[in-house]
């Protein structure tokens, strides 16, 4: 069946029209109605950005929220705030499709709506709902998915990330981490696929807030230690917080809720620590350690992206 071209012109410009961004003008106004409608992340994130909605420079590119708050608004330059407010309320019924959390519980925990969507140029690692990505070793029961994160809970098993063909040497990881009292679990790094055993290469970013291990969480394994005294008053068991690795060239830093735990220089010609662990620079990938049957940790929001 053919159409006459006035039809298809004008169905093509309808189209543009419908999906044309919105203007230089009313870009502002979205911002203004996003603040006030909720304050409690302004609060904790500072001034709200286009990149709420747009995780890259392009504004075509628009991140699960951003299109599920455009779906919601169904208009092209829309100044009226209650109509941009009613879209706002509408949106947080959508879910993530990388935590599979409703927009509405992530704003309700204090996180920006699109958290879990990495930008520029992150990766997201985990897709919230499968094993996509990763390798389970040992006991591999001692993984699951709950709520959205990768839990561990059970005998000694590691995680590790297999969804990147190039092996990792500098970069920059963040994920956020849940501890249950008494729990212990660890977070590797420049390491290697190993099917038994603690992953003999790498290092090891210390998770344990409460187990009577005393190097705590944000440690550089048994290189640079941090204590509980370290810690006071930056975590606590049950509450979610960040931890941030960052490698670039012979220099760690890590960081717990953004209070530096680790700034270390490997010095060169560095030499393995033993027999059983590197404990040096290299490179490698990721893992994720489930320590013993009494430990239950949470892992959610993991990302990575690589540095010169």
């Amino acid at each position: 069946m053919r159409f006459p071209s006035r039809l298809l012109f004008a169905f093509a410009l309808l189209t543009a029209m419908t999906f044309q961004l919105p203007s230089a003008d009313a870009r502002p106004k979205y911002l203004a109605v996003l603040s006030s409608t909720y304050p409690d992340l302004v609060a904790k994130h500072g001034k709200l950005s286009c990149a709420v909605c747009h995780p890259t420079k392009s504004k075509k590119d628009r991140n699960d929220y951003g299109q599920a708050f455009g779906k919601a608004l169904n208009a092209k330059d829309c100044k009226d705030e209650a109509v941009i407010t009613t879209a706002l309320k509408a949106a947080e019924a959508s879910p993530s499709s990388v935590s599979g959390k409703t927009f509405g519980d992530l704003i309700s925990s204090g996180e920006l709506p699109a958290a879990a969507t990495a930008g520029d140029d992150w990766k997201v690692m985990f897709d919230g709902k499968t094993f996509d990505g990763w390798k389970k070793v040992e006991n591999m029961d001692s993984w699951k998915i709950v709520d959205g994160n990768l839990q561990c809970d059970g005998e000694r098993s590691h995680l590790f990330y297999v969804g990147d063909d190039q092996p990792f040497r500098n970069f920059e990881f963040e994920c956020e981490v849940r501890t249950q009292p008494g729990s212990n679990a660890g977070i590797y790094f420049h390491t290697k696929v190993q099917e038994e055993g603690w992953p003999k290469y790498g290092f090891e970013c210390q998770v344990n807030v409460t187990h009577k291990d005393p190097k705590k969480s944000g440690s550089l394994y048994g290189v640079v230690n941090a204590s509980a005294e370290d810690l006071e008053g930056v975590v606590k068991d049950g509450e979610w917080y960040k931890t941030y690795i960052k490698v670039d060239g012979r220099h760690i830093i890590i960081r717990i809720n953004d209070k530096v735990t680790v700034d270390y220089e490997e010095p060169e010609g560095q030499k393995a620590f033993d027999n059983n662990f590197e404990r040096r620079l290299g490179e490698g990938t990721f893992a994720l350690q489930a320590h013993d049957p009494k430990s239950v940790v949470a892992f959610r929001n993991l990302k990575v992206r690589r540095l010169p």
